[in-house]
């Protein structure tokens, strides 16, 4: 085998195992970010767009849900954090209506 058909054959291999790692980290990152329905505390935070810290509070006020146990593990359901969201926007809604019509009546 001559030197150049050595370097093929090297480049060829080469080339076939980034593609294949490639693709078995393609496939592990889109499995990591499918969305589960039971999420871990600073996935709920994240999915809600706060810091695992006022998250917290946010439960501890109930604005947020409370954790469904699962055996040992503690989750936050999807469904339970879309309906906790939608109410918090509805409450910023009824008073930014109130906050206008206060304003309407003193003016």
């Amino acid at each position: 085998m001559n030197v150049r058909t050595f370097v093929r054959v090297r480049c060829t291999l080469l080339v076939a195992v980034v593609l294949q790692e490639a693709s078995v980290s393609a496939s592990a990152h889109r499995a990591e970010n499918t969305l589960r329905r039971g999420l871990r505390r600073p996935e709920a935070a994240m999915y809600i767009g706060v810091s695992p810290s006022l998250f917290d509070q946010l439960v501890k006020e109930g604005a947020m849900p409370q954790p469904v146990k699962i055996r040992s593990c503690t989750r936050w359901d999807i469904r339970d954090l879309d309906e906790a969201f939608d109410a918090l926007k509805t409450e910023r809604d009824d008073t930014a209506e109130n906050e206008a019509d206060d304003w309407k009546t003193a003016v």
